[in-house]
């Protein structure tokens, strides 16, 4: 799945396909339990991505106030 799919929201598949897409490249998975609407946790998501194999280095689930310098 490359197209969008109607989603304001970016799913835990999305960053799976993203990953897929663009697998040299950083991912971060960030406002999970921000937006109001959002159903996903911070362990749902670490998890998803050591289910998937995604190389943690590469897909990165910040802690709140967490911030990464590239």
């Amino acid at each position: 799945m490359l197209g969008f799919d109607g989603s304001i929201i970016m799913g835990k598949e999305h960053l799976c396909c993203a990953n897929q897409a663009a697998p040299q490249a950083t991912v971060i998975g960030s406002h999970m339990e921000f937006v109001n609407h959002g159903m996903r946790t911070r362990k749902d998501l670490r998890d998803f991505i050591a289910e998937k194999r995604m190389d943690p280095r590469l897909v990165l689930v910040p802690a709140d106030g967490e911030s990464y310098r590239f």
